[in-house]
């Protein structure tokens, strides 16, 4: 991973506004696509080396059409130094 890169991941938090934009609107694809582009942006080697997962296993479940597990998502989010909360809706949606 290159220096350059160490240095952006400080600034990581601060796209939290798409990943939030994508989560409000439900669309899990493009929140996906965004953890695994900040994810290659940083290295998939640095996040592998630094969650314990697999770096191949990444790349497949960051690419298109990927499925991360929620527990892998989290690991990530966690490595690149964003946070992910709950908050509760004004008027809950359904029944």
């Amino acid at each position: 991973m290159c220096a350059e890169n160490r240095s952006n991941s400080r600034e990581f938090p601060l796209f939290a506004h798409e990943l939030n934009a994508a989560l409000k609107e439900g669309d899990s694809d493009r929140f996906i696509g965004l953890v695994g582009g900040l994810c290659r942006l940083y290295g998939m080697g640095e996040i592998a080396k630094q969650s314990g997962l697999n770096r191949p296993q990444l790349y497949r479940s960051f690419q298109k059409g990927g499925n991360p597990s929620f527990r892998n998502l989290l690991v990530c989010l966690n490595v690149l130094g964003i946070e992910m909360t709950v908050s509760g809706k004004d008027e809950p949606s359904g029944e």
